[in-house]
């Protein structure tokens, strides 16, 4: 084989990287070339395992060129039609991703142009739901109390008399039953 000088080429993953190691190893043929072994590269906290046939820039680590680095795109299916300073990071199989607005929002696999619903941190809400929840039926405990001692002609302390017929017509209230549980998105954690 014919030694190959160019510091960088296009070239394409020939199998699944070996995402096992400490560095991250795939094999990339450039046409012309037999399959090398390359060091792919990934931004800082950006990790990824690339599938077979994904575009990778190959670059010389060593005058050499025994010691190659690469970094991989997947053109044919990466996020499209972002707008200037947008950026979406996520998986380009399965289509979940993070998209960074270009009016500053953060939207978690939104499934249309823009998310429609809010984040929650779940548990403050539900704390404070419960709260209101316990409030409630104790109103309407005190409330329900006060119907049956009027309905029973029982004198409170204070309480003005009602006739049977208008007692009757003071509707009795059930407590919430109300639960946020479903609201819990199970999949999303937030500080």
């Amino acid at each position: 084989m014919e030694k190959n000088n160019h510091p960088v080429q296009w070239g394409r993953l020939t199998r699944s990287i070996d995402d096992s190691l400490i560095d991250t190893i795939g094999q990339v043929e450039v046409t012309g070339s037999k399959p090398f072994s390359v060091t792919i590269v990934f931004p800082y906290g950006i990790s990824a395992n690339a599938p077979a046939e994904s575009t990778v820039v190959t670059s010389n680590m060593t005058k050499s060129g025994k010691s190659k680095s690469g970094i991989v795109s997947n053109p044919e299916n990466r996020f499209r039609d972002l707008k200037e300073w947008e950026v979406k990071v996520g998986n380009f199989k399965s289509k979940a991703h993070t998209y960074y607005t270009d009016s500053g929002d953060i939207q978690l696999n939104p499934t249309h142009e823009e998310s429609t619903d809010w984040a929650v941190q779940f548990s403050a809400l539900k704390t404070e739901f419960n709260e209101l929840q316990s409030q409630h039926n104790t109103l309407v405990t005190d409330y329900n109390t006060l119907v049956a001692a009027l309905a029973a002609h029982t004198h409170m302390s204070g309480a003005v008399l009602v006739p049977d017929n208008e007692a009757s017509m003071l509707p009795s209230t059930a407590t919430s039953t109300a639960d946020i549980e479903s609201t819990k998105v199970d999949k999303v954690r937030m500080p």
